[in-house]
């Protein structure tokens, strides 16, 4: 994580924006008394939502864990063997 402050965001713009646009960059920009912002690409904005929308709804939550727990216990079926009783 990269902290700049405003005016030197404003002059290191677009090396800024190129460097935010990688996954796993984020570049805080401060700015006197506001508080502090954070540029990064859309792809891991987009994740970080769509991962507090998972967290925030109790049923898919216990549906991720019951699944999971499936998975350990050896009660799961190949997605090949899904994929050929669909086709058949």
């Amino acid at each position: 994580m990269k902290r700049v402050k405003a005016t030197e965001a404003r002059r290191q713009w677009f090396d800024l924006l190129k460097q935010a646009g990688k996954p796993g960059v984020f570049i805080v920009i401060q700015h006197r008394d506001q508080p502090d912002v954070v540029m990064m690409s859309i792809d891991e904005y987009e994740g970080w939502m769509e991962t507090m929308e998972i967290m925030s709804d109790p049923t898919l939550l216990r549906d991720i864990e019951k699944g999971m727990a499936e998975k350990q216990s050896g009660n799961t079926v190949p997605l090949e063997d899904v994929l050929k009783k669909i086709k058949a």
